[in-house]
């Protein structure tokens, strides 16, 4: 399995940084890997989302596929299973509460399937944009 991990430490309530998290209406404004998110944090619902790693812009259809209100959400695709042995994603977004106003943010990928294989070398240095993310999650997590 292909799997990217990342975490950083905010010094934030869990409800604010969850409430900037779920806001994808702003994530252009503060976002520098998901410039642009459509869609709604339920179960089920479909996503839309321009990811932007180094000069390149990814457009990408996806699904909710777990949301444990204010703690997790993911969303991957596709979402047949025979698909997914040709590629098969998933991203995890993971909020835990460290105390009342400090939290560890999760904000992880993993991939399977045939394709996932074969391009792998050049989503692992997509890295850098996650932990980009991270960073500014905080910053405005920290700074409202």
């Amino acid at each position: 399995m292909n799997e990217i991990r990342t975490e950083i430490i905010i010094n934030a309530p869990k409800k604010k940084i969850w409430d900037i998290l779920t806001d994808f209406s702003s994530y252009g404004d503060w976002n520098p890997f998901l410039i642009k998110v459509i869609g709604n944090v339920e179960p089920g619902s479909n996503i839309f989302f321009v990811a932007k790693m180094n000069f390149m812009f990814v457009p990408v259809l996806a699904s909710i596929t777990d949301c444990q209100m204010g703690s997790r959400f993911s969303w991957g695709g596709p979402g047949f299973e025979w698909g997914k042995q040709l590629f098969g994603a998933e991203h995890f977004f993971i909020l835990e509460e460290i105390t009342p106003d400090k939290c560890r943010f999760q904000n992880n990928e993993k991939m399977v399937g045939f394709i996932a294989d074969t391009i792998w070398p050049l989503m692992e240095q997509s890295e850098s944009a996650y932990i980009a993310m991270n960073e500014a999650l905080k910053s405005r997590a920290e700074s409202k």
